[in-house]
């Protein structure tokens, strides 16, 4: 049995018999190629963060949609992101270019994720992470996983792990990424030569607009449109035609393309495959719509 295998055999078998997780600094060290010397020095500073818990337990996402939808669509945020907009229209319409994702989605994300680069993060990014994979059994191994990108991350970019900031969740920066899309889709858009999205706007948005163009975004088709007539959820893709003979009504006189249907309180979207992409962002169905709300308000 390779190494990686077998840490991670023991790691998990750690957590199944003591009910809690136990971070074993070899088991990082080796799936992450990161020196042990440097996974165990990080770790020895981390510290559990009891409030960590209490937020994860109660986010936002978890909010009715006509609650939720007040949060991200009212009159101070879109002012904000209309000012955001014109400010950064350069680079934004430099990113819709580059990766061929619309300005104002681009826009949107960074509005909602951190209300247009204002959000100031309150939490060390090693103590929730330690915390979420060693407190939070319900999603141990993906924390757990995010805490050795993490620690990859600090070291990579020569950082000082103890002092990066992010939310309860350990997203960090202006775009609020975890660390795993942090090495994966984050871009020096300024062309400075390194990679700052706690500080720089331009590297925020061409990473966001990378991201969504690597996760499956399709230019100039469509993301969401209410619909009347559409009695229940539909868990799987439909054919438009599918729907439009059952009686569901489009606007706009759509007739191609498939959707999946999604309510929201009282009204019906029906969501084509770019909604999943902005839900591979966040998973919340009030998320995505929220964001695609945004952008149209900023057009």
């Amino acid at each position: 049995m390779k190494k990686a295998a077998l840490f991670a055999v023991i790691f998990f078998a750690v957590i199944q018999f003591a009910g809690a997780n136990e971070i074993i600094p070899e088991y990082i060290a080796s799936t992450y190629k990161i020196p042990p010397f440097y996974v165990k020095e990080v770790l020895g500073k981390a510290k559990i963060d009891e409030s960590v818990l209490d937020k994860i337990n109660n986010q936002t996402e978890q909010k009715e949609w006509d609650e939720y939808r007040k949060i991200f669509l009212n009159s101070d945020k879109i002012r904000k992101g209309k000012y955001f907009y014109k400010k950064y229209r350069k680079l934004l319409l430099k990113a819709k270019r580059r990766y061929n994702i619309p300005a104002e989605i681009i826009a949107a994300i960074i509005g909602v994720e951190s209300d247009f680069g204002k959000y100031v993060p309150k939490f060390r990014a090693l103590d929730s992470l330690y915390t979420l994979a060693t407190k939070f059994n319900r999603r141990s191994e993906y924390f757990t996983d995010e805490l050795g990108n993490f620690i990859k991350y600090s070291y990579v970019y020569k950082l000082k792990a103890e002092n990066i900031k992010s939310s309860y969740a350990g997203a960090i920066g202006i775009p609020q990424f975890m660390p795993s899309n942090i090495l994966k889709y984050a871009v020096d858009f300024n062309g400075d030569g390194r990679i700052d999205l706690e500080n720089s706007i331009a590297d925020a948005i061409g990473s966001v607009a990378n991201y969504l163009n690597k996760n499956g975004w399709k230019s100039g088709e469509a993301t969401a449109v209410m619909v009347k007539n559409a009695d229940r959820q539909q868990d799987n893709f439909v054919k438009v035609q599918t729907l439009r003979k059952k009686g569901v009504i489009f606007p706009f006189n759509i007739k191609k393309g498939e959707v999946k249907i999604v309510k929201f309180d009282v009204s019906y979207w029906a969501t084509f495959k770019n909604f999943d992409v902005l839900k591979k962002y966040n998973p919340s169905d009030n998320y995505a719509l929220s964001v695609l709300l945004l952008s149209k308000e900023l057009r």
